[in-house]
């Protein structure tokens, strides 16, 4: 056996070994916080397999923010740099997309990639909503999550 063989055949042992209350703990949303694992599950999912047909031109980010949120139907919030922190996705950005059956999460990083001037443009999941806006907005410290994993069982 090599030895990537034998690691993989151990990852494989150790995730099967996880009793139900670790794979709780662990869950991608930390486990214990009500139906966001089924939010975040039906959000991915439109993302995911929701195929568009657009074609902007010139278009406000706003209006084709509140379109992606419609065709979606998620609860979605995009933080602008008109509200009270002053940061975030600059309003006055034109959006010029033509696509016929994109997946939806490709069209959101077309979006965000021709939102991205000044600062970086990204999404993330946060509260049950997809959260869209710059890096440095989103990654302010009232919008970080914090988990902590129990690995001492991982540890040989």
């Amino acid at each position: 056996m090599t030895i990537r063989t034998i690691l993989a055949t151990t990852a494989c042992s150790t995730v099967l070994a996880l009793s139900p209350a670790m794979a709780q703990v662990i869950s991608p949303s930390g486990g214990g916080r009500g139906g966001h694992d089924e939010t975040y599950a039906r959000i991915l999912g439109s993302l995911l397999y929701t195929d568009l047909t657009v074609d902007f031109e010139d278009t406000n980010i706003k209006d084709v923010m509140t379109w992606l949120q419609q065709e979606l139907q998620v609860p979605m919030i995009v933080r602008y740099n008109d509200d009270r922190t002053g940061e975030g996705i600059d309003v006055d950005t034109s959006i010029t997309v033509s696509a016929k059956g994109m997946a939806a999460i490709t069209l959101l990083e077309i979006v965000l990639e021709q939102s991205s001037d000044f600062e970086e443009c990204t999404w993330q999941f946060r509260r049950g909503m997809l959260e869209i806006g710059t890096k440095g907005r989103l990654s302010v410290p009232g919008a970080r999550v914090v988990r902590l994993y129990p690995i001492h069982d991982l540890i040989f």
